[in-house]
């Protein structure tokens, strides 16, 4: 069984500066150079070698061009971003030389330092494009729509024709997708304890998945009690950071699509927190962590209590791909979210952008296209390709071994659910939404202290306060 299911987040990543490096404008960060090498084949003959020696010197050589590639890295995926990434690229592209440049590890935190470097002189040419709104506002990134239209580059290939929350903005595209991670890119049951509940099994079918309704009824009928204390529940967690993204199920939203707008007091929001804490507070088949420890026992780490068969239902984070296909002890599949309006997973897309300051566009822009067809983003990270052939390949190879799984049900719901969730997550201004009203209001809610629709009501103006502020900004 696998050892890693632990919960963790983008924003909680640690930033790693493993290589020994140059600093670069204060910030700390390290670079890793990367250059290609030329060869000479040798002669024969004096005569030959004088010729090829005069046909050399005459020869036009490739011009010397550097690119900055500014991305944050595990400690794995460092010790093997040469042999992935940049040496094929320098090897494909005689005279081109790639330098890494580590970023940190936080969503905003990477924006703002690239806006610091910036400032500071220090031009960066490719990076992960991961708040949209937050770079294109501080002139970071650049629109790639005529570079594709000029190279006729293919979109069909990726969810959504490549446009998401973490790769377009304003209808234009920024950066090209590259691999999906989520904190809930897919839903697990167990399947013996749907058996012993005597409830069917969920439809595969994401066009006609269970409805919230017979979803929440199916997690009552998985809880059990006996003698007052609970020896089983229906669901397990719904991640650290999913509760934001809570309002997609209802097409619900805390911000506007053009984010001017605070809308987390919508009929939609509110039925969505409505539905959710319901499940905890008045059905009791979701469990607080605590109220599961209590009565289930606290499970030694590296294992949930969905592993161990004491909960029918869990959502899977994109770092689980490869911990849940060794988990054998228990017989579980995969299957479609419940729909409330939409049945949709909680996949971000990452999209590799070029800056606006690049000295060198069209080699920036060919080593974003160059990694695309191979996977080689998503082979460097172990994540599921943003190309749909691709993506499905990897999880039918991935779950090969795994029949049982339906990987199927996994597999259709990559078209679905690209956008990425709530549009506020990019913007400058949630870190201290979360901080300041967000999460203390849903603390509060969970806790059963302020009903949801009072609480929505009342925070809006202090998240239209901070928004106003970031944007002033």
């Amino acid at each position: 069984m696998s050892s890693e299911f632990e919960e963790r987040s983008v924003s909680g990543l640690t930033r790693r500066n493993l290589l020994a490096g140059v600093g670069i404008g204060g910030l700390g960060v390290s670079i890793l150079a990367a250059c290609g090498t030329a060869t000479m084949a040798p002669a024969g003959e004096a005569e030959e070698e004088m010729a090829e020696e005069q046909q050399a010197e005459e020869a036009p050589v490739a011009e010397e061009v550097t690119i900055r590639y500014y991305s944050w890295f595990s400690e794995r995926d460092l010790g093997n971003v040469e042999d992935v990434m940049l040496n094929p690229f320098a090897e494909a592209n005689p005279g081109a030389t790639v330098e890494l440049v580590v970023a940190p590890g936080s969503l905003v935190g990477q924006g703002i330092e690239l806006t610091t470097m910036l400032a500071g002189g220090v031009l960066v040419d490719c990076f992960m494009c991961l708040a949209p709104p937050l770079y294109v506002r501080n002139g970071l990134v650049q629109p790639l729509d005529d570079l594709i239209k000029r190279d006729n580059y293919d979109m069909t290939q990726f969810a959504r024709d490549g446009r998401t929350t973490f790769s377009s903005f304003e209808g234009k595209v920024y950066g090209l997708t590259t691999y999906h991670h989520g904190e809930a890119i897919a839903l697990l049951y167990n399947r013996q304890l749907f058996t012993d509940a005597g409830v069917d099994e969920p439809s595969e079918d994401w066009e006609n998945s269970w409805t919230w309704d017979e979803f929440r009824d199916t997690m009552l009928q998985l809880t059990k009690e006996s003698g007052g204390q609970y020896t089983q529940y229906g669901l397990d967690r719904v991640g650290i950071n999913y509760y934001p993204n809570t309002p997609m199920l209802w097409e619900g939203a805390w911000i506007s699509d053009d984010f001017q707008s605070i809308t987390c007091d919508s009929p939609e929001v509110i039925e969505a927190y409505e539905s959710y804490i319901a499940l905890q507070l008045q059905d009791r088949s979701w469990p607080s962590r605590d109220q599961a420890n209590e009565n289930l026992g606290e499970p030694q780490r590296g294992f949930t209590h969905f592993t161990l068969g004491k909960t029918g239902v869990i959502k899977m984070g994109s770092w689980q791909l490869g911990g849940y296909r060794d988990t054998t002890d228990i017989d579980w599949a995969f299957t479609p979210f419940p729909r409330a309006a939409v049945s949709l997973p909680e996949f971000k897309i990452w999209g590799y952008g070029v800056g606006t300051q690049s000295k060198a566009t069209d080699v920036a822009w060919e080593f974003v296209k160059f990694h695309i067809p191979e996977d080689r983003w998503a082979l460097l990270t172990s994540n599921i390709p943003a190309r749909l052939e691709g993506a499905e390949k990897f999880l039918r190879d991935l779950y090969e071994e795994r029949p049982g799984v339906r990987v199927d049900a996994f597999i259709n719901s990559l078209p679905l659910g690209g956008n990425g969730g709530d549009p506020v997550l990019v913007t400058s201004a949630w870190p201290r939404m979360l901080e300041e009203a967000v999460r203390p209001l849903w603390t509060d809610m969970i806790a059963g202290t302020v009903a949801p629709a009072d609480g929505l009501k009342n925070v809006k103006p202090i998240l239209e306060n901070i928004l106003a502020e970031e944007s002033a900004g």
